[in-house]
């Protein structure tokens, strides 16, 4: 077998003993996914030295969706040399404004911009760029087959049967992933629809949220989304109809000003929620970031900021720890988890919100928690 650059010798990662890596030259890191916050990782480790492969994944992209970037995010992108890029084609939204149902009581109303809008056509455009351009990243063309991680590497089977090891293999996409997660469908329904605008509105985001439906509207330039959500029992025969889906949110459209005669069925899109959750996010020296490790929610437009912040913070670990993969990943794990906690404890303290979640049945109080946090959370630390 021939040694890829970007890996180490099978027989020197499973004869030796310690958690550090014995030679002087920087561990070799795997990123399995092509999207943004792969991107963004590769740039953060380039910039302390590491020589990255990245592995896409065959999940098709999807031109016409639109990304969400909080604020924590852009900070990420500037840190990798990314938001100009990025900024100069998005759109920062005029109101973001959100309140909830039977009182219809606001709950953010802002006119502070903080987040940007961009297309999915925008960011493969620039993830395109950054694989043609970046001789510090290493694009693979074979599709990977298995993943065995175990003490002092993880061991990468392709496809054909050509094998590699690696120091550090990160995740960042769910396709593929090998065990150590449980999967399940959630009952939550979700309806999609893209509406094409008469005239160039303002950019804005207007979300209603209810005991058991929610309604997110993204207005950007000439087009605009919809995302109806419900976790109510519905008849499969009626989920992909049009007519019936206006009727079961006609309260929650009248709200968000959507004229429902434009919800159609062909510009419908039907999923129900699968919920891939992993055990732990680090097994051995394998680790989840971005849609790898956060459950699937049709809030999927904020999943890419989860990620970026996800890249940055194990980036800033392995830097700290390049002689010690595992430990530079169990660190991860626990800053992550800690942050949650602190999110977590931070809800309990704001009343005024707490009392509107106790209102919403848990899946969709889980939603709507999860899009607060990306309006209101403040990282990296400044």
């Amino acid at each position: 077998m021939t040694d890829s650059p970007h890996s180490r010798s099978m027989q020197n990662n499973t004869e030796q003993d310690s958690d550090s890596v014995s030679d002087s030259s920087p561990p070799q890191i795997l990123i399995i996914g092509g999207g943004l916050p792969s991107i963004v990782f590769a740039r953060l480790l380039n910039q302390s030295g590491f020589t990255p492969a990245i592995a896409p994944t065959m999940i098709p992209s999807d031109d016409n969706q639109i990304y969400s970037l909080s604020r924590s995010a852009l900070r990420v992108l500037d840190k990798a040399g990314l938001r100009d890029q990025i900024e100069n084609h998005s759109h920062s939204p005029a109101r973001t404004h959100a309140h909830m149902l039977p009182t219809g009581e606001s709950v953010r109303d802002s006119s502070r911009s903080n987040v940007s809008l961009i297309t999915g056509n925008t960011v493969q455009s620039v993830i395109q760029r950054q694989r043609d351009s970046n001789d510090d990243i290493s694009v693979l063309s074979r599709q990977i087959s298995k993943i065995r991680p175990n003490k002092r590497s993880v061991i990468i089977q392709f496809d054909g049967g050509h094998t590699e090891a690696f120091d550090v293999v990160v995740s960042s996409q769910k396709a593929g992933l090998p065990g150590h997660s449980t999967r399940h469908t959630t009952g939550v329904h979700v309806w999609r629809f893209q509406i094409e605008n008469a005239d160039n509105a303002q950019t804005h985001i207007n979300e209603v949220w209810g005991h058991s439906r929610a309604a997110i509207h993204l207005n950007f330039s000439d087009r605009s989304h919809l995302t109806l959500i419900s976790c109510e029992n519905i008849e499969s025969t009626q989920v992909v109809r049009a007519e019936m889906i206006r009727c079961h949110f006609h309260e929650l459209i009248k709200r968000l000003s959507v004229q429902a005669e434009k919800l159609t069925d062909s510009s419908l899109e039907y999923s129900q929620i699968v919920m891939s959750i992993p055990r732990n996010l680090v097994n051995s020296l394998h680790a989840r970031i971005a849609s790898a490790c956060h459950p699937a929610s049709p809030a999927e437009s904020i999943i890419s900021s989860l990620g970026i912040e996800d890249a940055c913070g194990l980036a800033e670990q392995i830097h700290t720890h390049q002689n010690n993969p595992k430990r530079a990943l169990s660190s991860f794990e626990a800053a992550r988890r800690s942050r949650q906690d602190s999110l977590s404890y931070q809800n309990k303290l704001d009343h005024h919100w707490s009392r509107h979640l106790n209102t919403l049945s848990p899946p969709i109080q889980f939603l709507c928690i999860r899009r607060h946090h990306h309006y209101q959370t403040n990282l990296p630390t400044e």
